[in-house]
């Protein structure tokens, strides 16, 4: 038995990685073996506020509060928007998936606690069944039909639930929570539902500039602000590692050393460079194996970007012998890496059928990936 020890990759934070942990960890267990963590974005990742975008804050404040007027009048206002948004064909069950998880896992211990703190807990009953018992099931019949895999609705569903939750409290004289906790308390929802806080452009947004052409100047200023914003941890994580990854590489050593007897490195994305470097650079024995998944070191070692090793070099003795990565061709951040490091490493080729970017995250729901490291972890 050995330590699997969950590397992350680029742009998750602490809800993401507790979202991708709990379906990682009971694989781990089933294999004989014991799940940690090593959850570096927190504490190492980038950092973006948006002073650096031209009237990020004043632009991003006006439509932040004239959402939430509209919000606040009609809790259902952006639902009804969204009727007007067509279908999305190929996405068949993902609108079913968000509303079976509004019914059945909403709200988590997380969102239960904001609740808590903010006076708001004993509304949610009420909140919660005027968005899902209505008599002709309108919404539910709106979110399984339109089925938009953009995180529109994950968003759409959360801010009705918070508006409710905040006229009905106003109506019981309870005072309303600042912008901040209210928008923490959307994301915590949000989440819940399997979406991400980091949405780009949604439907609205995209119904608007569609309609309202004399706005869409504007409109594409707000949104080059927010699509900045919004891809921030990810690329911010990627360009940070490149000029300053030793702090994130020690974040990773750290948990290695932390761990009794032999670990086992599993890594996704850019954890899969970082480790990967780490190990090439570092002597640590402890580690018996390594795994990454949707990892690009591969291609970096070609092009000579790869830190920890120069290409030409010779490979260093100490790196684990045992080395399995998992790519799919659909995914455009992982690459194949038997051909380019050739007896060291063996590809598993996965099919999750999923365009990008979803691709990049499909690994941890395939049985087909867990069986392959199964067999390689025997």
């Amino acid at each position: 038995m050995a330590t699997v020890l969950f590397v992350h990759g680029t742009g998750v934070r602490k809800a993401g990685y507790e979202q991708s942990y709990k379906l990682i960890a009971p694989r781990i267990r089933e294999l004989g073996h014991t799940p940690a963590e090593c959850l570096w974005g927190d504490e190492c990742g980038s950092q973006f506020s948006g002073v650096a975008l031209p009237s990020y804050e004043s632009e991003q404040e006006r439509h932040k509060i004239a959402v939430w007027r509209m919000l606040l009048q009609d809790p259902f206002s952006e639902l009804k928007l969204l009727e007007e948004a067509p279908d999305a064909p190929g996405l068949a069950n993902h609108g079913e998936v968000v509303w079976e998880r509004l019914v059945n896992n909403t709200p988590t211990e997380r969102t239960v606690g904001l609740l808590r703190d903010l006076e708001l807990d004993s509304f949610w009953a009420f909140a919660f069944d005027q968005l899902t018992k209505e008599n002709d099931h309108r919404w539910e019949h709106l979110v399984k039909r339109a089925a938009i895999n953009d995180g529109q609705f994950e968003l759409a569903l959360s801010q009705c639930l918070v508006a409710q939750l905040m006229r009905a409290a106003a109506e019981q004289w309870v005072l309303p929570p600042d912008g901040t906790d209210r928008d923490a308390l959307v994301t915590s929802i949000t989440v819940d539902l399997g979406g991400s806080p980091r949405g780009f452009l949604g439907a609205v947004l995209k119904m608007a500039i569609g309609l309202f052409t004399p706005a869409v100047t504007p409109v594409l200023r707000w949104t080059r602000d927010a699509w900045s914003a919004g891809i921030s941890p990810a690329v911010g994580d990627i360009l940070m590692y490149q000029a300053r990854g030793e702090k994130i590489r020690a974040f990773i050593r750290e948990r290695i050393e932390a761990q009794e007897g032999s670990v086992i490195v599993l890594a996704h994305s850019l954890g899969g460079i970082a480790a990967v470097d780490l190990l090439l650079t570092t002597p640590l024995l402890q580690v018996c194996a390594l795994i990454t998944a949707g990892s690009q070191s591969a291609y970096l070692y070609e092009i000579n970007g790869l830190n920890g090793l120069e290409r030409g070099q010779s490979w260093p003795k100490h790196f684990p012998k045992k080395w399995l990565n998992i790519y799919d061709v659909n995914d455009f951040l992982s690459y194949p890496a038997e051909g380019v490091f050739r007896q060291r490493v063996k590809d598993f080729r996965n099919s999750s059928h999923q365009p990008f970017p979803e691709s990049h995250s499909a690994y941890w729901r395939s049985q087909k990936v867990w069986q392959e490291v199964g067999a390689f972890l025997a």
